[in-house]
């Protein structure tokens, strides 16, 4: 499940006019245009420049301020600011650039435009919190799952104790644990059986979201059981951080790595 995020990009700027200009006119010729923030996005067809001053024309019932950016769903992000000149009517206004910002980071995949509600997703489910250790909101839902779990495994497996990396009291002997799979530990009152409770991010990345820990030395098969115990808790963790979207929701865009979607 992956999160999605607004992070800084890194930018490469550009406040000549006379470049600017080569950009749209030439450069980005044919290209589409899009007003930045508007929802759903909204189109800005344009004439070429006349005199250091661009024509566009648009929805007339978008309203646009003094100051707007546009924007490309290119390999590199682009956006143009532009200062309005004059609004010749509605849907019709001049404007002159003000600034480009091309992001120094390519896109890992391309973006493919989708419009007039052709392609829908429905019955998907949308992260309410981001599943990491060090997420509060998380903590405080897995106190409950792990309370549960306690008294579930309680009756199977004696002296039971579930532990989070992020709990003030997490025992030393745990720090230095790095496996992915369950082992023997030395705790300070002997042998235990440390099952880690592991998530697996859309990167592949594998993150200790906790211990399940049991005195004493296990057999293979107690061992399973505690492993299987640990994917139905993931299963938990997962189902309390997240909601099922059932009605259907619009596609904006869609690449290699994802679809971008209209919540409505």
């Amino acid at each position: 499940m992956k999160v999605i995020l607004n992070s800084k990009r890194d930018w490469e700027l550009i406040r000549d006019s006379e470049k600017m200009l080569y950009l749209l006119d030439k450069k980005l010729e044919g290209r589409q245009l899009f007003l930045k923030h508007s929802v759903p996005p909204a189109e800005f067809n344009r004439e070429p420049s006349e005199g250091g001053v661009v024509q566009f024309y648009y929805a007339p019932t978008i309203p646009v301020n003094a100051n707007f950016t546009l924007y490309l769903t290119l390999n590199r992000q682009i956006e143009l600011d532009f200062h309005v000149e004059e609004i010749v009517e509605p849907g019709h206004l001049k404007a002159r650039p003000a600034e480009v910002r091309i992001g120094k980071s390519m896109r890992e995949f391309p973006r493919i435009p989708v419009r007039d509600d052709s392609v829908v997703v429905t019955n998907f489910r949308v992260s309410k919190n981001e599943i990491a250790p060090n997420n509060t909101k998380l903590q405080i839902t897995n106190q409950v799952i792990f309370s549960d779990f306690e008294k579930r495994l309680g009756a199977r497996f004696e002296g039971v104790k579930i532990h989070a990396p992020y709990d003030p009291k997490f025992p030393d002997y745990l720090k230095g644990f790095a496996e992915t799979d369950g082992a023997v530990v030395s705790a300070p009152q002997g042998p235990a059986y440390a099952q880690p409770v592991i998530y697996e991010s859309e990167s592949g990345e594998k993150l200790i979201i906790a211990f399940v820990v049991v005195p004493g030395e296990l057999d293979p098969v107690a061992a399973q059981e505690l492993k299987t115990a640990a994917d139905e808790m993931i299963k938990r963790i997962i189902d309390a951080n997240t909601f099922l979207i059932k009605d259907k929701q619009k596609v904006m865009n869609i690449s290699e790595g994802g679809i971008a979607i209209l919540f409505t």
